[in-house]
């Protein structure tokens, strides 16, 4: 590869500008920040660390750790393909599990409302509004 189509490469295809000519390995300037709903910073996940090779994740005050590249890339199959598609069908999954449960909580408030029990004596052990019963 001739020198002029090498930098053109470096250039295009690097993350950021480093400053003068300088710049960094492609995927190592990638950032996620959450917020709560107050606006405060809640957790920060960050690839830029060590050239790119290094998934970092922690707050504005302290970073928790760092996973390694293939370690990361684990972390996001698992994610993505065992807990995403696998386990919930891309949501479908949870949606119709939903469903049935919607359905079967509602078949209990066909039955009518349930009395609370009266008897809270002593005799059977039970708890009494005073305290623990004696058995």
């Amino acid at each position: 590869m001739n020198l002029k189509l090498a930098k053109r490469i470096y250039k295009l295809l690097g993350d950021g500008d480093g400053g003068g000519d300088m710049y960094a390995p492609p995927g190592s300037d990638q950032r996620l920040e959450l917020f709560y709903e107050s606006g405060e910073s809640m957790f920060i996940a960050a690839t830029y660390p060590n050239d790119g090779h290094e998934f970092w994740m922690g707050t504005r005050n302290k970073w928790w750790g760092f996973l390694r590249r293939s370690e990361a890339l684990k972390l996001a199959w698992f994610i993505i393909w065992n807990w995403w598609i696998v386990g919930t069908w891309c949501g479908v999954k949870r949606w119709i599990w939903y469903k049935a449960l919607s359905a079967i909580v509602k078949s209990y408030k066909s039955i009518g409302p349930i009395e609370p029990p009266t008897d809270y004596g002593p005799e059977a052990g039970s708890v009494t509004r005073q305290g623990r019963g004696e058995r």
